[in-house]
């Protein structure tokens, strides 16, 4: 494929090429490499052509023949919409990892809520009871649990 090595924005491709693969299995091979926005070419279309055309998720169509304007508002709006779709991939992303960010950070809540309370428990039935250490340097000194 002439674009290997490369990552285009941008594909314009006629439908009727000549060789093994047409237009639009170009553009299937393509968009599984590289995602790129492709745009139609043909001076003819039938239905089955349409059908297979939009499996491809092709941006646009331009019919032949055509004019410079009509081709670059084409290019532009398909330009415009693989832009937005990048974003809108792009938050996704950062939304699935504060997503699991969020998990972890409840899990290990969960977790030292649940410590806390088991030793609560714990300390209740075997009777230990909560003390300070005081000293001169810390008033407030650490809290420890000792039998009764």
């Amino acid at each position: 494929m002439a674009v290997s090595g490369q990552s285009p924005d941008i594909v314009l491709t006629n439908i009727k090429l000549s060789g093994k693969i047409d237009g639009i299995q170009t553009a299937e091979e393509i968009n599984k490499q590289y995602g790129s926005a492709v745009i139609f070419l043909t001076g003819f279309y039938d239905l089955e052509m349409f059908e297979r055309s939009i499996a491809t998720k092709r941006y646009a169509d331009l019919l032949k023949p055509f004019n410079v304007q009509q081709a670059e508002a084409t290019i532009r709006i398909a330009i415009y919409q693989r832009q937005l779709e990048l974003d809108l991939q792009a938050r996704q992303t950062e939304l699935e990892m504060l997503n699991r960010e969020l998990e972890l950070r409840v899990q290990e809540r969960i977790d030292y809520t649940t410590h806390l309370v088991l030793n609560s428990v714990q300390s209740e039935l075997q009777g230990w009871v909560e003390r300070r250490s005081y000293n001169a340097a810390n008033s407030n000194g650490p809290i420890f649990l000792a039998s009764p």
